[in-house]
């Protein structure tokens, strides 16, 4: 954990040790509080790492999932395309937003750190119970791009290591940001 806190710059605290992403994932969106009177928003291009943990989490909660596409040509796609599918593709009922940062079928790197500037400006025109959090699977980021956890403006962020740190399988890291 102390390894962890410092390659992140984040408190010990706030990361958990898992043994993959997928299982990074299935803690946050079990313990994540939402209801029938909530939606969990993704895109019609994320990992099923990121759908088989939302589809459980809707199946336990009753929560709905929505989909929407993040761009139409990926040849031509822009950061502000795909930062606007998302903050367009929010609704009252949507409390979380489920992404992959960067796209092993692609190659395709969302611009996570503006989408969370997005979403941060609509949390502050929302109460707490209606509050947007932003999660991300960032394996396919993790030991190739540069960036610490709080800058990435997400609420939570889960990885396993063995991707571009050349980890051991059977680990992983899950963090979350603290209030």
């Amino acid at each position: 954990l102390r390894a962890a806190s410092h390659y992140f710059d984040a408190a010990a605290a706030d990361i958990a040790l898992t043994d993959s992403t997928s299982m990074g994932l299935s803690l946050l969106y079990t313990g994540l509080r939402v209801d029938q009177r909530h939606e969990i928003l993704t895109t019609t291009h994320d990992h099923y790492s990121t759908e088989t943990a939302i589809a459980e989490c809707a199946e336990r909660t009753g929560c709905s999932v929505r989909r929407v596409p993040m761009y139409r040509d990926l040849a031509t796609v822009t950061a502000d395309e795909l930062v606007d599918a998302i903050r367009l593709g929010i609704s009252d009922k949507t409390r979380i937003v489920a992404m992959t940062w960067v796209h092993s079928g692609t190659g395709l790197k969302v611009p996570v750190r503006r989408i969370g500037e997005a979403i941060q400006q609509l949390n502050a025109t929302r109460d707490e119970e209606h509050r947007v959090y932003l999660c991300v699977d960032g394996v396919h980021a993790l030991g190739i791009e540069n960036f610490t956890l709080p800058e990435l403006n997400c609420d939570f962020w889960a990885a396993g290591t063995h991707k571009w740190l050349f980890g051991p399988r059977g680990t992983g890291v899950l963090w979350g940001r603290a209030n």
